[in-house]
């Protein structure tokens, strides 16, 4: 059996690089690196520092098998201020170059709005999504939008609504 660690689980001041020596450490094979507000590694790490963490990764039996889109719940998809929305789709797009470089296979993209979202969030969000499919493609990175505890896309329904309305599987 594969057990993989979220590197949230992990102090929020450890490195990349730290927290693949303690996923090692612990016997997991399997790493998700958080895309979080306070550690944009997307904009922290060059093609440089990916590759020598993909190496590292690579040599110490760890998979770097996702990223996740924490920073969405601050630069939201369905945010009403455009210059929100622009930054996490910029975000996304960073992470799926960091995917493609890490030899990840998957972007968790948390399905979040905000409080004030307007009520148009559903095609925001929809409408920055769209953005980051042809490149995920072209790289061959999955999108996966995940449910997050919020009425936005809580249940499977509206999951798989989103999923349609973004052009299918």
């Amino acid at each position: 059996m594969k057990i993989g660690i979220n590197s949230g689980t992990f102090p929020a001041t450890m490195t990349p690089t730290q927290k693949v020596e303690a996923t090692a450490h612990v016997g997991a094979t399997g790493m998700e690196l958080n895309i979080d507000v306070n550690q944009l590694w997307t904009q922290r790490l060059d093609d440089a520092a990916r590759k020598a963490l993909r190496r590292q990764a690579e040599d110490a039996g760890v998979e770097i098998t996702s990223l996740c889109m924490n920073a969405h719940w601050v630069f939201n998809l369905a945010s009403p201020d455009v210059r929100i929305r622009d930054v996490g789709v910029s975000l996304l797009l960073d992470a799926i170059d960091m995917a493609d470089t890490l030899g990840a296979g998957a972007i968790l993209i948390p399905g979040c709005d905000q409080d004030q979202s307007p009520a148009n969030a559903w095609e925001l969000f929809r409408d920055g999504v769209m953005q980051a499919i042809g490149p995920a493609q072209k790289r061959g990175v999955k999108l996966a939008l995940e449910a997050v505890g919020k009425p936005f896309l809580f249940d499977t329904a509206k999951l798989l609504q989103m999923i349609d309305d973004c052009g299918g599987a």
